[in-house]
């Protein structure tokens, strides 16, 4: 049962990326900027581009987590600090919705990056908005100093492995 559970959600995702407007890249804003997450879950570090802001979202800590959620913020001058992942496949963008999960719901934007507005998409916090620290800032640099080798090994190899079984993200033979 959890594996057919699995394979609906993987075709809701294929579904959702096929109706979306098609689109090779993605602003990451979290674990998803370390090109050690990226190189585990897709096989390899895609072109990055650094800093890319988004305007009218704030991020904050996930109560518990090491990682964060992003949502609207009620300051539309305030912004959000990631990098836009560009030239991604069809399957890996489903590898990177299986990664998200439910807690987050991919959500096209604009960007500003190295003086362009870009046209993307994004993953935006679903939960409840409890579930965030609302009183603290998430800081990507102490993630990767105190939590990434740890992160990479209880969540993104164990997920990586899951999605193998579950032929996630494999090109079509």
């Amino acid at each position: 049962p959890t594996a057919f559970f699995a394979f609906l959600l993987e075709l809701k995702k294929i579904i959702t990326t096929m109706l979306m407007s098609p689109t090779s890249s993605i602003f990451v804003y979290g674990t998803l900027c370390s090109p050690e997450v990226l190189r585990v879950l897709l096989g390899r570090v895609p072109t990055l581009l650094s800093p890319a802001f988004l305007t009218g979202y704030q991020r904050y800590p996930v109560i518990g987590q090491v990682f964060p959620g992003m949502v609207p913020s009620l300051n539309p001058e305030s912004q959000t600090q990631g990098v836009l992942l560009l030239n991604l496949s069809s399957n890996e963008l489903c590898v990177l919705d299986y990664f998200e999960g439910d807690e987050y719901t991919r959500q096209c934007v604009t960007v500003s990056c190295q003086g362009d507005m870009q046209e993307t998409q994004t993953y935006v916090w679903s939960n409840p908005v409890s579930e965030l620290d609302l009183g603290k800032a998430w800081d990507y640099h102490h993630f990767c100093n105190q939590k990434l080798k740890w992160y990479i090994a209880t969540t993104v190899r164990p997920c990586r492995r899951e999605m193998d079984e579950l032929g996630i993200g494999k090109e079509a033979e």
